[in-house]
């Protein structure tokens, strides 16, 4: 019975040791998953940020044109009036002229 003694010690001693490079192994492999899922979410982040700063991007874009198309309409408007008030001052001794003939001939007649 002695004899078996030592032998079960030795036999205890390889299973732990077993035992042992079983968890490391599955740690290992446990910390190498979350490292590719902090990898894998840290490039979702990055391309969810990416997507929302083409959105950003293109909402920008899109105002910017409105502002533009807005600024020329408001430009082309400008000069309308500007042509309508040139004409209307360019009539309007035209018609004062007009109207102090109209004046005379009255007081004449």
């Amino acid at each position: 019975v002695v004899a078996d003694g030592p032998d079960l010690g030795a036999e205890c001693i390889r299973n732990e040791e077993n035992y042992l490079s079983a968890e490391h192994v599955h740690l290992e492999h446990t910390l190498r998953c979350l490292e590719q899922n902090r990898a894998s979410h840290a490039t979702s982040c990055e391309l969810s940020w990416h997507a929302r700063l083409g959105c950003l991007r293109l909402i920008a874009s899109e105002a910017k044109e409105a502002h533009r198309s807005e600024m020329q309409e408001l430009q082309q408007r400008q000069k309308s009036s500007r042509q309508a008030i040139a004409a209307h001052e360019e009539r309007w001794p035209r018609m004062e002229i007009a109207q102090t003939e109209l004046r005379h001939q009255s007081l004449e007649n």
